[in-house]
């Protein structure tokens, strides 16, 4: 389900202005969410519901001004026949055609995403890499969480199309020791992004204490994997 919609962003595909289409829910509990208020069902239920009908009309009237839009959330991929005919309509149409698309997932529904890929409806997507392959399933609330993860990143270093995986670094779930033990899967990417940690409106409130790392450590630590893989490597806060 759509539940939200910003016409102009600047930063959320790379040197594209884009429009946002946001879905609510989300099949992983990470408590550093940034986005509760599309993942906690008592936030995102009670927020108005946008009909496809009128996100496309939106993107439609903007489509001179914008270069493509993104498909964020929450986790899109769990509205597999809503995300993939708004896609579809997006390229089909006159209007919208010459708009690129992005999407942003969790990378936990490989088979969605190989199917966007074959209908060649994906222009980028980025991967959110949580943190090492170990910790995955007590940072998600899952069972064998990092299994599709790893499926959904060899899709994308198979593909011609422009993809990165990020990470949020948060404090005491994501250092050297993790970093070490995600080195093979950030190797498998074109663009690994770095994002600072901010402590606000998360899904586990009590992550809002955190102190997150200096920009000086972030820096340190973006050097020091610039050294281990080949992968463009760069910080965004």
């Amino acid at each position: 389900m759509i539940k939200g919609y910003i016409g102009t962003s600047l930063i959320d595909f790379p040197e594209k202005i884009t429009s946002i289409v946001f879905f609510g829910g989300c099949n992983y509990r990470c408590p550093f969410c940034q986005n509760s208020w599309l993942v906690s069902e008592p936030k995102y239920t009670t927020l108005p519901t946008l009909e496809p009908e009128d996100v496309l009309r939106m993107i439609a009237m903007r489509s001179k001004m914008i270069d493509g839009v993104v498909f964020s959330g929450g986790e899109p991929t769990l509205y597999p026949s809503l995300l993939t005919s708004l896609m579809m309509e997006l390229k089909r149409n006159e209007t919208t055609g010459h708009l690129k698309i992005k999407l942003d997932t969790n990378g936990s529904h490989p088979v969605i995403l190989k199917e966007l890929l074959s209908r060649n409806l994906l222009d980028y997507v980025a991967i959110d890499l949580k943190t090492s392959p170990t910790r995955y399933d007590s940072l998600t609330g899952m069972t064998n969480s990092f299994e599709p993860v790893k499926q959904s990143i060899r899709l994308l270093s198979q593909s011609a199309i422009s993809s990165e995986l990020r990470t949020t670094y948060v404090p005491g779930l994501v250092d050297k020791a993790e970093i070490t033990e995600m080195l093979p899967y950030i190797c498998e990417s074109k663009r690994y992004v770095i994002q600072g940690f901010r402590p606000k409106d998360t899904l586990d409130e009590s992550y809002s204490a955190i102190v997150p790392y200096t920009p000086e450590y972030l820096t340190e630590l973006t050097d020091w994997i610039r050294s281990q893989v080949s992968a463009e490597v760069i910080q965004r806060f």
